[in-house]
């Protein structure tokens, strides 16, 4: 972070996808913002209240999209457009534009892993709060154990 501005918008960012991310990255929001900047970024809102619960269905869904062999740009809600050139933006180098899109739900393969891009699990904290009061009202999936 170069100046007070950039730490200002890392933290708006922060703030914006995490409701409340980890003290430590409130004070020093860097790595936490580094994790996601020029990444498909699956939002943590969207991630811990309803794709957590629906893996497979979101797996289903990504590797159904990683057939777009002919997209040339997607665009993501809240995020930068990614295309297949290079453009001078690091967002849009390396494999296909597709296949960076569907690199951010790898996370649904599994049974627990949180999506890479979170590098501080702990700024999802706040959010598990939330899943906490919604499962307590049964308006998310209480896990089977």
């Amino acid at each position: 972070m170069s100046n007070s501005t950039d730490v200002v918008f890392c933290l708006q960012a922060l703030f914006s996808l995490f409701i409340a991310p980890d003290a430590k990255n409130i004070l020093k929001p860097s790595s936490s913002f580094e994790g996601m900047a020029g990444k498909f970024v699956v939002s943590p809102i969207v991630y811990e209240i309803v794709f957590q619960f629906y893996r497979s269905e979101v797996r289903t869904w990504a590797e159904d999209v990683g057939r777009w062999r002919d997209a040339r740009r997607v665009i993501s809600a809240h995020f930068p457009i990614c295309e297949g050139n290079d453009n001078g933006n690091p967002f849009n180098r390396g494999a296909s534009p597709v296949a960076r899109f569907v690199r951010a739900f790898d996370w649904a393969k599994s049974t627990d892993a949180a999506p890479v891009e979170y590098v501080d699990r702990d700024d999802l904290a706040s959010l598990e709060l939330v899943v906490g009061a919604l499962r307590f009202i049964r308006a998310v999936p209480v896990p089977t154990e």
